[in-house]
């Protein structure tokens, strides 16, 4: 009986088809570094597009700080409470919303 392949976390699979020179697809992909967003500069845009969609998210300065500037959490967040406030027509806090659902 042959033992079971090593089972790696989504990470190390994508390193390990990316990185590995002797992986078929190492050559269709380049790495990029992606850096931590400026929270401040990230809050100011999005307050204003917030504000002119007329969305109501009274934490948002907390919720960026405690995302740290993560690209793709920082995103993910803000899409979901766009999309959280055109599915919802009400004046409570968003990230009230958030936590509920």
């Amino acid at each position: 009986m042959t033992k079971a392949p090593r089972r790696f976390g989504k990470t190390s699979v994508v390193k390990h088809l990316f990185e590995n020179k002797s992986s078929a697809f190492f050559h269709f992909a380049s790495i990029v570094e992606l850096y931590p967003l400026d929270v401040n500069e990230l809050y100011n845009y999005s307050k204003k597009v917030f504000d002119e969609k007329k969305i109501i998210c009274d934490d948002l300065k907390y919720l960026l700080s405690f995302l740290n500037g993560h690209p793709d959490y920082s995103l993910q967040v803000l899409q979901r409470l766009n999309f959280t406030s055109l599915s919802n027509d009400t004046k409570k806090s968003l990230l009230m919303i958030l936590i509920k659902i």
